[in-house]
């Protein structure tokens, strides 16, 4: 089992309660400081920079760039098209992504 999400110490208390509750729903959450964090990680140590191509897939990137600016899972659902459930698997394996990155663990398939 891995991450069930990616806060900051330095995020607001309400964030802080809102996002434990929504990892005990089984809801990854990422914060807007960590969605933009994991953007300039896959940024700077892609391996295929020379080819223009990130790990993230298009759709994983439009997540983490609309939550870097504070979107919720919900209106991001929205923005996108998409249900929220897709939006969050789009967040999930995004996460997985970085912890593999990361050397944090093995990625999950």
């Amino acid at each position: 089992m891995g991450a069930g999400g990616y806060l900051l110490k330095e995020d607001r208390l309400e964030v802080l309660v809102e996002a434990l509750q929504k990892i005990i729903q089984g809801r990854p959450v990422v914060s807007p400081a960590i969605a933009r964090r994991m953007l300039c990680h896959f940024e700077d140590n892609s391996s295929s920079k020379t080819e223009g191509r990130s790990p993230l897939t298009e759709a994983e990137i439009n997540v983490l760039t609309h939550l870097s600016k504070g979107y919720s899972i919900k209106e991001i659902a929205t923005l996108m098209k998409l249900k929220w459930v897709g939006i969050n698997d789009h967040l999930h394996s995004a996460c997985r992504k970085l912890a593999a990155s990361a050397g944090l663990g093995k990625a999950s398939p």
